[in-house]
Parts: structure tokens; sequence; C-alpha cells
């Protein structure tokens, strides 16, 4: 009886000392006997019956009562990730590992386990599965839109290989090169800041640009694939001039990133792109639009 309380004694000083959660289970499971969850989760000093609703997650008891049938089955040890109710009513996670206890007969006798919180690290492997997310779409993004220029330089090369092309023409397609060149440097200027990459950020070089320009830069860009795939194409332009304070080379990836029927048009101080766009969720903020010249206040220079 003595080394029975002396044991007793002991194991509930390492209960207290341990800041993982200490448990003990009927051979069954049916019972919850014990359970000290320091900070964690709620104590239980009685036998409970309700443990599972009281500690685990509705959607994560079916798995846990499948991984107990099997620790029953095989009477080896139990091991799971799964959340539960922690002390301030909030989820959280926990990594429970549990083993059967046997007397000198070989009966089992009950189970003794622990449970440490984990809840900070699913939470960082969840910001990481996020920069991951974001950064393949943000390559996925750039590597699209990298494409799109070649296509006008390619038609331009086309050009100046000829022979009796007049100057026009000649300093024309010259212009073309050097204009979709800017565009592919700014692209890959993108694609080597790696702090953006793993959060999805671009950078925009907000000025003063006319909306004609922008969209006959992407009219530009975009005009071999829209031939190419027989797209209809319209463009309805209002006879003022309107300005735009925004990134001229993103303003030509948005008019770009349309397919099927697109119908640019720009009536008053509003620009739209009807047609089935293909542009990023944090492509959203790109323009600050303005009206002869004069910027709205607060405009962001970031684009997230």
């Amino acid at each position: 009886m003595e080394a029975i309380e002396k044991s007793e004694t002991r194991f509930g000083g390492l209960v207290r000392a341990s800041s993982d959660v200490v448990y003990s289970m009927s051979p069954d499971w049916t019972d919850m006997r014990y359970l000290e969850g320091p900070e964690f989760i709620a104590d239980t000093h009685e036998p409970r019956r309700t443990w599972i609703d009281k500690y685990i997650h509705p959607d994560d008891q079916r798995i846990v009562m499948e991984k107990i049938r099997v620790a029953i089955r095989t009477r080896t040890l139990f091991e799971l990730e799964h959340r539960v109710r922690r002390l301030d009513g909030s989820l959280g996670w926990t990594h429970s590992r549990v083993i059967p206890i046997f007397d000198d007969q070989g009966k089992l006798v009950e189970w003794i386990g622990t449970a440490s919180d984990i809840t900070e690290r699913k939470r960082l492997q969840e910001s990481l599965r996020q920069a991951d997310r974001r950064k393949d779409e943000f390559l996925a993004t750039i590597a699209h839109e990298l494409r799109n220029p070649l296509a006008p330089i390619r038609n331009a090369l086309h050009l100046l290989k000829g022979t009796g092309v007049p100057e026009v023409k000649v300093q024309a397609a010259r212009e073309i090169i050097e204009r979709q060149v800017h565009h592919m440097v700014r692209l890959v200027d993108d694609l080597m800041e790696v702090s953006r990459i793993t959060v999805g950020q671009i950078n925009l070089s907000l000025e003063r640009i006319s909306l004609r320009e922008a969209i006959a830069d992407a009219l530009e860009a975009a005009g071999p694939v829209i031939d190419a795939n027989r797209h209809a194409l319209s463009v309805q332009l209002p006879a003022e001039f309107l300005f735009v304070n925004g990134d001229a080379t993103r303003l030509s990836q948005v008019f770009q990133a349309t397919t099927g029927r697109i119908t640019a048009a720009v009536l008053g101080v509003a620009a739209s792109v009807v047609g089935h766009a293909v542009v990023a969720d944090w492509f959203a903020p790109l323009l600050v639009l303005t009206r002869r010249g004069r910027p709205r206040r607060g405009e962001a220079r970031r684009a997230e």
C-alpha cells in the first residue's frame, strides 16, 4: 500500500510539473477518469462520459473514435493530431498520445495519455501554405504576362526584316519593341523580388498617363492574340481626353487579361472592361482615376 501511495504521489507531482495535458481513460474509453489541462483545456477530476463533446471538435470526433477503436482492438498506442476546445472556448490543436496500462495478469485496466498544445505550430503551417499558394499564383500570373509582349515584338521584327518598308513603319516597329521590352523588364523585376513573391505583392509606378495611350498599348500587345483567336473587339472612347494616375504596365495587363467577346468602354471618368478577366485578386487597386489631371486623395502605391 505504501508503495502504491508513493507511486501516486510521484505521478501527481509529474502531472503538476508537466506543461502538457495529462489524462486517464477507462479500458473501453467510455469514461474520462481524470484530466489535468494546465491553462489549455478544462480540468476533469471526476469520471465523465460526455468527454468527447466537451473536448473534441465535432468535425474531428469521427476520426478520433476510429483511432480509439483501432487502439482498443490492437491494444496499442493511440496517437493523433486533432482539434480541441480550449479553456477560453476557442479552438486549438493538440497532439495526443495514449498508452494502454495492463495489470499483472495482462488485463487492460486503463489508458494514460498526454496532449501537447500544437496550436501555434498549426497556425504557422497554415501561414506557410498560404504563402506558398500566393507564390504559385504570383508566378503563374507573371509567367502569363511575360508571354504577352512577345507577339507584338515578333510582328515588329518580322516587319523590320522586310525590304522597302517605309521609314514611318520602321520607326513605329522600333517603338513597339521598345515599349514591350520595357514591359518585360518591369515583369522580370517583379519576378526577381523574392520578398514580394512570397506575399503576393506587386509594386506600382504611379504616373499621369492618357487613358487613350494606355488602351492603345494594351491593344498593341494583345492584338496578335485577339486576331489569332478570332475574338470580337470594340473600343469606345469619349471625345474628351481622360487621364489616369496609375501604372501603365499594370493597366495594360488588366486590359489584356480578357477572353471571349471584349468591349473596352470609357465613359466620363469610369473605365470598364466586359469579358472574362484573368486577373489575380491583388491586381484590383491598380488605378486611381483622375479627370483633367487631378488625382484623388489617398492613392495607394502598392497593390496587395
